[in-house]
């Protein structure tokens, strides 16, 4: 009732409602009262925001339709072994990329800094591969290509700001590219 409740001032003052929810009910109960804000953030133009939608019950999946999951691929190489010990049943909706793009969500990733260091590579190897800390792919099925996660690093964070003329190369966007040197692993980045 509170993050419908609070959700409805920040769309009224034009504000984009972000609410974390990592384990599964938790994501169940976003998505409840997200479902009660949809019109309003909709009449407003505004994309409501999960923040890590780690574990997902394949019903709610569906359900992230034309929201923003805001997800950190690096966190899964070390949840990996904790995932298949305390919560196996949840493996194959755990970091499901793949199913949330498939079902309209908008993918914005991140790296949750401080939380975890701002390491593209490694955000780039938890999405492409899957493979945890110990080796082990987690949920391979939910693995995205590059150009997949090169869309959820550029396009993907823009759209969830409500910035349409960001994170694309097209006459009249703002250009802001990163070079990538694949051999040397440094990456510059260049502002115009």
């Amino acid at each position: 009732e509170l993050i419908a409740e609070l959700g409805r001032e920040a769309i009224e003052l034009g504000l984009t409602p972000v609410t974390h929810a990592i384990g599964d009910r938790a994501n169940t109960e976003v998505l409840n009262a997200y479902d009660q804000l949809r019109p309003h953030a909709e009449a407003r133009g505004i994309r409501l925001r999960v923040e890590h939608a780690q574990h997902l019950r394949a019903e709610d999946v569906p359900r992230f339709r034309g929201l923003t999951a805001s997800v950190q691929p690096i966190h899964l190489q070390a949840d990996g072994p904790m995932i298949r010990e305390l919560m196996p049943h949840l493996e194959g909706l755990s970091y499901a990329f793949r199913s949330l793009r498939d079902a309209g969500a908008v993918l914005a990733f991140g790296s949750d800094a401080p939380v975890a260091p701002p390491e593209y590579r490694a955000n780039f190897a938890a999405a492409i591969t899957r493979v945890d800390d110990s080796g082990v792919r987690v949920a391979p099925g939910e693995a995205l290509t590059e150009l997949d996660v090169l869309h959820a690093h550029t396009r993907g964070p823009a759209l969830a700001a409500g910035w349409n003329d960001e994170g694309i190369i097209r006459p009249g966007a703002r250009a802001a590219f990163t070079l990538w040197d694949r051999l040397g692993g440094n990456a510059q980045a260049l502002v115009l």
